[in-house]
């Protein structure tokens, strides 16, 4: 029997075979696969390499295939992929999510409302919230504590973006039994609102209010900065031609079938009057309104 001879970080054929990067991705990625933080070899044989050990995690988290098909693809054992995947996707979070998934502060905060202001014809936007399940394995054990209304077994990510469809915050780890309103009010995100510790810019007397509007761990939070991080180093294009009735309509579907406070309800009211206002109509409401009358 032949053993295999592992290919060196440096050989040209990993990068081509593996990554469809940018040179300034490429050169980025050192960040955090060059210093091998947490990778220290004891054994006596070939290591895997930093760059293969990447190439293993992006090549399961992009293309949706089971670590048995990428351990055969690598030719490596199934539990070596099992625990590559888990440092890699650590080390990628520790290392881009203070730079691409940020707190925000106040003047970020408005930033991002002049942004769905200009996209999506909404003041005084801060974000856009809402609840996916990731559907896992059913945790040994767990009952039916994971299983969701789909009949699945899932954990629960909240998430908060703006208009460009980056992250601002990500919550997860809830069970996929809970509800949307629960999980929210149990998360970080969802007590730092209460308590007021979000920094949130505060709108002027007169003006309408700032809002949010509806819309397994270490996996999960990777893929989140690795998202943050090709929107912006690869300079994908986020200027996705929507109509506005589509984001309108589907945020007043989302609105209308929750419970809401008076409180809720006078910030509706509120929007409600600005939007039937000449200063914030839009040419297709009154068609939308009109459609299907004689």
């Amino acid at each position: 029997m032949t053993s295999r001879t592992r290919r060196p970080d440096g050989h040209r054929g990993v990068g081509r075979r593996f990554f469809t990067t940018s040179t300034t991705t490429s050169e980025h990625g050192r960040v955090f696969t060059g210093d091998g933080r947490g990778f220290t070899c004891h054994y006596v044989q070939d290591p895997i390499g930093v760059a293969e050990r990447l190439g293993i995690t992006l090549r399961y988290l992009a293309s949706g295939m089971s670590q048995k098909d990428v351990a055969r693809y690598f030719c490596v054992g199934q539990s070596t992929v099992c625990n590559i995947i888990q440092e890699v996707c650590q080390a990628i979070w520790d290392a881009l999510g203070p730079e691409f998934l940020p707190r925000p502060t106040p003047d970020h905060w408005k930033r991002v409302a002049e942004e769905f202001n200009i996209r999506w014809n909404f003041p005084n936007c801060l974000g856009a919230i809402d609840g996916k399940h990731i559907q896992i394995q059913k945790p040994a054990l767990s009952g039916s504590t994971y299983f969701n209304y789909k009949r699945t077994f899932s954990t629960v990510l909240m998430a908060v973006a703006d208009a460009s469809y980056k992250f601002l915050y990500v919550d997860l780890g809830a069970y996929g039994r809970e509800h949307d309103a629960s999980i929210f009010a149990q998360s970080a995100f969802g007590t730092a609102l209460q308590d007021g510790t979000l920094q949130l810019p505060q709108a002027n007397n007169g003006d309408l209010p700032y809002v949010f509007i509806e819309t397994v761990d270490k996996l999960v939070k990777a893929m989140c900065v690795l998202h943050n991080f090709m929107r912006e180093k690869e300079g994908l294009n986020s200027n996705v031609d929507v109509e506005p009735k589509n984001v309108l309509g589907n945020v007043a579907g989302r609105l209308g079938a929750n419970m809401y406070s008076p409180v809720a309800e006078r910030v509706r009211v509120s929007f409600t009057d600005y939007f039937s206002s000449p200063q914030g109509s839009l040419p297709f409401q009154v068609n939308m309104v009109n459609r299907g009358q004689l």
